[in-house]
């Protein structure tokens, strides 16, 4: 997977840039605590190639459908004021910036993207497109779950056809672009403007002390010996267990080595470099079942389900509350809640997930989600739509993403550096498997935390689902080869 480190310009990182072997850099060489990093977007220069004499858009009103939840943060078209932090002026900067460089007024119109409102929010978008007219919004954003759904059904143009966005930039992730193109055809893609493709990475977080104090190897060290495997972090997890709180069962309240979740749990099949689906040619095909994948899964489940150093929790919630209580050694989760650690009062470290094996080529990243970008075919001016994304995705990846960086890692950066190129590396592995974004549509594919508890093996349940699978993703690709994107030239 090809990485993109060169946006991580010195004058707007806190942080040294990785290398281009992934080592760290000397520890005497980070910056002073007391630093604060200039993240702000500076008009004379710009990430993208765009021309700056575009003015034939004076005035227009830019409008585009998005989840209100995140209005205020990835959403601003007002001056936050009072509530200003580093990571709102930047973003209220890039709304700006459109206006100053291009003349276009944004428009946001929040609903609620999620499970309760998902569905009144795939009818928004389908009802503008038909009514046309000026009901149509210049682009959309819903979550990557649903929105494929509405790419299958023919509503989104062909971003590869639309004038101005240049999926080379590193500002398009080309682990989510690259895997779901199919037949040429890009109905949605996933860049910088997209902050939920950072908050909702996954990562492992592991308290420093108890790795001092038990005299381990530090997970950054075999990262640097490329000893972090799978195996080498469940081993070290394994060390740890104490009922705590005497009910002889790995429950809350226990010591215990590795807490995981859900959707971090299902990381882990991402992360050790295995495929659900993948687009072969003009034909999809379902690669999930291998011996190295239920080599995978036996070793998870043997974990989550065989080994009291081991606590599958009901959510994420629970998994924060007990490693900041100091209970567990690793704790599988996302960014967006890694924020909450900083009421912790030890010192924790953020690594990517481990490897399969050491002889695994490159780090993987699993994801629990994020909102995408989408055209929608009615709109009477493509070119400004990918204008606008173009422009927002390259602003944000200029200036909004290292605040965001350092908005993670507030009160613990100037101590730990190497977990900041950990998040930094995190997001440029990313991999969204076509499965895994089209979970929904293709039967429920993506799961495997769900299913260790129900099948003693991989092929077991494979067997039972396989018919299902395969007959869903046939469907699929009838529908998705079929979308109508006229227009877009």
């Amino acid at each position: 997977m090809k990485k993109h480190f060169a946006w991580m310009l010195a004058v707007l990182l806190l942080f040294s840039c990785m290398t281009a072997g992934c080592r760290r850099e000397d520890p005497d060489s980070q910056t002073p605590a007391d630093s604060t990093p200039d993240t702000d977007i500076g008009t004379d220069r710009y990430a993208d190639d765009l021309p700056d004499t575009l003015d034939t858009y004076d005035g227009k009103r830019f409008r585009m459908l998005v989840g209100e939840g995140g209005v205020g943060t990835n959403y601003i078209t007002e001056d936050p004021g009072a509530r200003e932090t580093v990571l709102t002026r930047n973003v209220y900067q890039s709304t700006v910036m459109l206006e100053e460089r291009f003349g276009i007024l944004l428009d946001y119109t929040g609903m609620d993207s999620n499970a309760s409102g998902y569905q009144a929010f795939m009818q928004e978008i389908r009802n503008s497109n038909i009514t046309g007219g000026d009901a149509v919004y210049d682009a959309v954003s819903p979550a990557y779950w649903y929105g494929m759904i509405l790419a299958a059904e023919g509503i989104f143009l062909d971003l590869n056809r639309v004038e101005y966005i240049d999926f080379s930039k590193p500002y398009w992730t080309a682990g989510f672009n690259n895997t779901t193109e199919l037949f040429g055809l890009r109905y949605a893609a996933v860049g910088d403007f997209c902050l939920g493709n950072i908050t909702s990475l996954c990562m492992i977080a592991f308290n420093t002390e108890m790795i001092t104090s038990r005299q381990m190897t530090s997970p950054f060290t075999h990262f640097d010996n490329n000893t972090w495997t799978l195996q080498t972090m469940l081993g070290m997890a394994a060390e740890l267990y104490e009922d705590s709180n005497g009910d002889n069962a790995s429950t809350v309240g226990d010591l215990i080595g590795l807490i995981a979740s859900t959707q971090t749990v299902d990381a882990f099949f991402a992360s050790s470099g295995f495929h659900i689906v993948e687009a072969q040619g003009s034909e999809l095909k379902l690669t999930k079942y291998s011996e190295p994948a239920e080599d995978l899964y036996q070793l998870l489940r043997s974990s989550f389900y065989g080994n009291d150093s081991f606590l599958y929790a009901n959510d994420q919630p629970t998994v924060i509350q007990e490693f900041t209580a100091g209970h567990a050694l690793f704790a599988a989760t996302c960014i967006d809640r890694i924020i909450t650690l900083r009421s912790m009062q030890g010192d924790y470290g953020l690594i990517v997930y481990p490897k399969f094996d050491a002889s695994q080529q490159e780090y993987v990243t699993g994801t629990a989600g994020t909102a995408i970008l989408a055209v929608p075919n009615a709109v009477t001016d493509p070119a400004c739509s990918g204008l606008v994304l173009e422009a927002l995705c390259a602003s944000f990846y200029q200036s909004v993403r290292p605040a965001y960086i350092d908005v993670i890692l507030e009160g613990q950066a100037a101590k730990d550096p190497t977990s900041a190129e950990m998040i930094n590396l995190a997001i440029d592995t990313v991999y969204w498997d076509f499965g895994f974004v089209n979970h929904n549509a293709l039967g429920n594919v993506a799961e495997f935390a769900n299913k260790m508890a129900q099948y003693d093996s991989f092929s077991s349940w494979f067997e039972r689902y396989e018919r299902v699978y395969t007959s869903r993703i046939s469907n699929y690709l009838k529908d998705y080869s079929r979308g109508d994107n006229a227009g877009a030239d």
